[in-house]
């Protein structure tokens, strides 16, 4: 009874303040999935501290800052009459549309990441969309995962109930309100930023509150593709024309048959991924690869190797074409 009465207090004090009740339940849903999150993949991690955990609710601080400062802008704005009307409904749109999206990267990440080891980038959004594979796959997760979908469901349905059911925010005072409206904003843009440092806060910056092993846990996905959206190919330069290219450089090249190999020969290439010497049975007592172990002392093999690239899309240019990661873009997503 004493916990009813306690519940019922704090209620209505945050129905006196609905702009703050919903952020406040828009954070205990972000760390309710990062806790979700750790426990899909917790054998990848070591065990976390409560300084980890201040670290979790901190990220989540600032991606909710981040994502939802338009959402405060139009709810908050002192208007009169018609035009509050509108920025309330603007405000509504703007809250119900990002929360579905920041939801849904997240949840879908909690499944993700066990495969890949690493967050969901802006670079990976792309070529989901113009790959039907990557399009089938997330509908096989959904399947699979179906626990999770329907979490994301819930989640995205009461947080969008709660801001529904939002009354307007009207000022009595004018001024007053404009104050409101101004500290407001400047709240939310100084936490977006992560505080008052020379830089706004990156993925990487993960690094300097915990160890390496533990960041991907603090951080979370929307973060992350949120982070990684302002990235761009090279532009195009038009400086020669193709005939004037071809005079100082043709990158065709014709050479003669050295008649190392048969002319009917076919070379195939296998290009593994998240593929290492751990699942092989070269210096293990565990082997998921039979076939690979059978003809590795057979073939030209090299103990050491180099990444000429930082993600795995970077792969294909660099192995079929020689062609080196000089971009913050990858080149297959490169317009």
């Amino acid at each position: 009874m004493m916990l009813l009465k306690k519940w019922s207090r704090i209620k209505e004090k945050l129905n006196l303040f609905p702009f703050l009740k919903q952020i406040i339940l828009t954070f205990l849903i972000f760390n309710f999935l990062s806790f979700l999150f750790y426990c899909f993949n917790y054998t990848l991690i070591d065990e976390l501290t409560a300084y980890d955990l201040i670290i979790i609710a901190w990220f989540n601080i600032i991606t909710i800052s981040l994502i939802y400062l338009p959402y405060c802008f139009f709810y908050l704005i002192p208007l009169q009459g018609k035009l509050k009307n509108i920025s309330h409904l603007i405000s509504k749109i703007i809250y119900c549309s990002i929360t579905f999206i920041a939801l849904f990267l997240i949840v879908f990440n909690i499944a993700f990441y066990s495969f890949t080891l690493k967050h969901l980038s802006f670079d990976y959004i792309l070529y989901t969309f113009n790959n039907q594979e990557d399009k089938h796959l997330i509908l096989k997760f959904i399947y699979e995962y179906y626990l999770l979908a329907i979490t994301f469901i819930i989640a995205v349905s009461f947080l969008i109930y709660v801001n529904i059911t939002t009354p307007i925010k009207n000022y009595k005072n004018i001024g007053q309100g404009l104050f409101k409206f101004i500290l407001t904003l400047l709240v939310f843009f100084i936490l977006g930023r992560g505080g008052f440092q020379l830089k706004p806060i990156g993925i990487l910056d993960a690094t300097n509150y915990t160890n390496s092993n533990k960041a991907p846990f603090v951080l979370n996905s929307t973060f992350t593709v949120l982070k990684t959206i302002h990235l761009r190919g090279v532009k195009e330069k038009n400086y020669l024309s193709l005939n004037e290219e071809k005079v100082l450089f043709n990158p065709i090249y014709k050479h003669k048959s050295q008649n190392i190999l048969p002319d009917s020969t076919n070379v195939v290439i296998i290009i593994l991924e998240s593929y290492g010497k751990v699942y092989t049975g070269i210096n293990n007592k565990e082997s998921y690869t039979p076939f690979f172990d059978s003809i590795y002392d057979q073939s030209l093999h090299f103990k050491n190797s180099i990444a000429n690239g930082k993600t795995s899309l970077d792969a294909l240019p660099s192995i079929l074409a020689s062609f080196p990661s000089w971009m913050n873009e990858t080149y297959i997503l490169s317009s």
